[in-house]
């Protein structure tokens, strides 16, 4: 992408400091040695590739809210809520940063190093509640990209939610989401849980094993799970691989 002259910078972590500081460079308003900005790719005058110290992922809840209301700059922001299987008004929402897998074929692992840091529950729900009170939501996809890891959170979050009338679903692993009971499963649903995302990969042990996923995932597992959220009427989605590169 250097080559082709798409690309300029990359931000490799979280931007919540490096793409504002970058800005300010770009911008003429800071004469921060881009070297001091953590997180950053780029090609200096000799046309090396220069990658930066990385930064920890920030602790989630010390962050303040986003300025939603920024997006009513460019259209109203009634139009970035969409019509879903799920309700009329769909609000697409990060909970957490990271994942604290090491799957080899996942692009998350070099970006984050397998580290993971989340919202705490009473947290997302302040935002959910700005949401539906000024907006009127209905849905909300949780676009982490393992919203499951923490069952601890996700069974607060769902007790705090459970009498607002809001559908969502999340991305998680099977060999994590295993663990939870039935009736944690059952509490879920009736909380608003209408699909989980999957990483299933495949049903092969060998290929999976091939595949360097990690963890204690099996084609029986995966099949017994998808039956545990039927029985729970929670809509199973899973990611497979039709094509593995070695």
């Amino acid at each position: 992408m250097y080559e082709l002259g798409y690309v300029d910078y990359i931000i490799s972590g979280p931007g919540d400091n490096t793409f504002p500081k970058l800005l300010d460079v770009l911008e003429g308003n800071s004469d921060k040695n881009l070297m001091l900005i953590r997180n950053l790719i780029f090609k200096n005058e000799d046309g090396k590739i220069i990658q930066t110290v990385k930064e920890a992922l920030l602790d989630q809840d010390s962050l303040p809210q986003y300025p939603y209301t920024y997006f009513n700059t460019f259209y109203p922001l009634e139009n970035y809520l969409a019509k879903t299987f799920m309700g009329k008004k769909t609000f697409a929402y990060h909970s957490s940063m990271g994942c604290p897998f090491t799957c080899s074929f996942c692009a998350v692992v070099p970006i984050y190093n397998a580290k993971w840091k989340a919202k705490a529950a009473p947290t997302i729900y302040k935002d959910l509640k700005y949401f539906k009170e000024k907006y009127n939501i209905d849905a909300v996809e949780f676009h982490d990209n393992n919203f499951f890891t923490s069952k601890k959170r996700v069974m607060e979050f769902s007790k705090l939610v459970i009498d607002d009338n809001i559908e969502w679903w999340g991305e998680g692993r099977i060999d994590t989401i295993n663990k939870y009971s039935d009736e944690e499963l059952h509490y879920m649903r009736k909380a608003g849980c209408r699909m989980i995302f999957l990483g299933a990969e495949t049903g092969n042990d060998e290929v999976l094993k091939q595949m360097n996923k990690g963890g204690t995932q099996s084609g029986e597992m995966i099949k017994s799970f998808v039956k545990r959220m039927k029985a729970v009427d929670i809509i199973p989605r899973t990611f497979v691989r039709t094509r593995i590169t070695w």
